[in-house]
């Protein structure tokens, strides 16, 4: 079960972010110090193991490495890179401002009335490796230091999800995106799968599906969406792959959610002109995540 936590506002740390709930209730930005211990995994290494024969003892290294994680100069990279991207999407999303409160309630007509707020930076960013090379155990290292995925904000009526994570189907549909995406809201809220029953049905389409999907992505404040194994969609023919992709951009451009791609070098083949167009107008870039560009060690002493 999630833990949720009732919204404490700090005071803003540059001008551009007073006055904005959603951003005032997160953590404050780290350094990359904070960073560093954040992130950091020490596994138990128990005394008695030590002394046991080597072809016993390699088991126990199996446990030990999958719980080390020590911190290097991508980690901070990708840090700052998320906590940017959720603050600067926040920024046209201020449930604060009583006109932006009235679009929420207007759900039906999102699309066309939060777009007015837009700015033109494209809040894309992606994190592209060779599988076991770390990326998603890093995204999700990240990601944990944000203690709290849900904030509530009784002031304003609104419940707040920092970020949220989706796999991309395996068979790279539509509707298994949605349905991915609409399981993963549910875990979140800890809401015994409402919106999945709500939303999900044997009649429902493609188009009916995202609508629900940018809705109530809006309607919860996402600061960020992670789409791991972006390259599944490779597997899927070049029509539906380009109405997915394009269906992102949407999102980027009219509610202003950051979307941040995690996958294999494959994906690179899969961005259309627009999704390329739009990475390129990012502040934020693309991180090449693998075992040789990962080294520069933090020291944490300094």
């Amino acid at each position: 079960m999630n833990m949720f936590k009732t919204a404490t506002y700090i005071d803003a740390e540059i001008t551009e972010y007073e006055g904005h709930p959603l951003i005032n209730a997160l953590p404050r930005i780290n350094s990359p110090q904070q960073t560093a211990e954040l992130i950091r995994r020490t596994p138990v290494v128990r005394p008695e193991e030590v002394i046991l024969p080597a072809y016993i003892r390699r088991h126990a290294m199996l446990r030990i490495m999958d719980g080390f994680l020590y911190p290097t100069k991508a980690h901070l990279q990708l840090e700052q890179t998320i906590s940017s991207m959720i603050r600067q999407g926040y920024l046209s999303r201020n449930i604060a401002n009583k006109s932006y409160q009235e679009t929420l309630n207007s759900t039906a007509e999102f699309t066309q009335n939060v777009s007015r707020n837009a700015g033109n930076e494209a809040l894309v960013s992606s994190v592209i490796g060779c599988s076991g090379a770390g990326k998603s155990t890093a995204v999700e290292a990240v990601l944990a230091g944000y203690k709290y995925q849900v904030i509530m904000h009784p002031i304003f009526q609104h419940v707040q999800i920092v970020w949220l994570k989706v796999e991309c189907p395996h068979d790279a549909s539509v509707k298994s995106l949605c349905i991915n995406f609409f399981r993963a809201l549910d875990l979140a809220l800890d809401n015994n799968n409402q919106y999945e029953k709500q939303y999900v049905k044997p009649r429902s389409n493609a188009e009916m599906l995202l609508g629900d999907f940018a809705r109530i992505a809006a309607l919860h404040s996402i600061g960020l969406l992670v789409i791991d194994e972006i390259q599944h969609l490779e597997r899927s023919n070049s029509g539906v792959s380009e109405r997915i992709l394009r269906f992102f951009v949407q999102l980027t451009n009219t509610i202003k959610l950051p979307i941040l791609f995690v996958g294999t070098p494959k994906a690179y083949e899969l961005f259309s002109p627009s999704m390329r167009s739009a990475r390129r107008a990012s502040q934020f870039g693309s991180i090449n995540w693998n075992r040789f560009n990962c080294s520069g060690i933090v020291n944490l002493a300094t």
